[in-house]
């Protein structure tokens, strides 16, 4: 059964508005009460946009906390199925969500998140697609290559994130901000720009090696 799904003019321009700041205020005291949560390198935010905040995925907590912890007003891709009920439909879209199918990327949602990068907002994206149970084999989960394609397409900043700890009562969650990644850094030793797949090979073993978590080498490079 097709989604009814809004397209992005229906996002928030002025993520300010509307009662978002108080939702924000309310759910980051919840979410102190619950978890012990620790930032570091939030000085590596750029100053402006646009910007790809990149980060592992393990739970639902990960999208309040990258929200209200990291830096206000971000932007995300939200998998379509969230949107079959009326109330996260319109509660998605109004807190600024671009809904997207992770099997097979419409033409519409590529353009509704290059139009989000082009007028410099921030977009939180997680590359790997779906949650990634704790102890997993992350070969197992190879993070899409759209996120660079993006990147490319729109001069976008790649800004990593990881998201380190399990989420449980007073349990410490690290929030860890890892250096920009501009799309021309992504070169070989040759100096010549990487296959899409490659680089987001790299922009994710970036992001687990900023809380000491290896990752799988590509089988190329075995």
């Amino acid at each position: 059964m097709a989604v009814d799904i809004p397209s992005r003019l229906e996002l928030p321009d002025d993520m300010h508005k509307g009662g978002r700041r108080l939702i924000r205020v309310v759910v980051a005291a919840a979410m102190r009460l619950i978890f012990h949560i620790r930032t570091e390198g939030l000085e590596r935010f750029p100053s402006s946009g646009p910007v790809l905040l990149v980060s592992n995925h393990q739970s639902f907590w990960d999208i309040p906390a990258v929200h209200v912890f990291v830096r206000p007003w971000i932007y995300f891709i939200a998998k379509e199925e969230l949107y079959r009920s009326g109330f996260g439909r319109r509660f998605l879209s109004w807190w600024g969500a671009i809904p997207i199918n992770r099997d097979r990327v419409g033409l519409s949602t590529v353009r509704d998140i290059i139009g989000l990068l082009r007028k410099k907002k921030i977009l939180s994206i997680f590359p790997e697609g779906t949650r990634v149970p704790a102890g997993a084999d992350l070969a197992q989960y190879p993070p899409h290559a759209g996120v660079i394609n993006f990147a490319r397409r729109t001069g976008a900043v790649i800004l990593p994130l990881a998201i380190g700890g399990r989420y449980g009562f007073r349990r410490r969650i690290r929030l860890v901000l890892g250096e920009p990644i501009r799309p021309d850094d992504l070169k070989d030793a040759k100096g010549r720009p990487l296959p899409d797949a490659t680089a987001a090979h790299r922009i994710m073993a970036a992001t687990y090696a900023l809380i000491d978590q290896p990752y799988p080498a590509l089988q190329e490079e075995n």
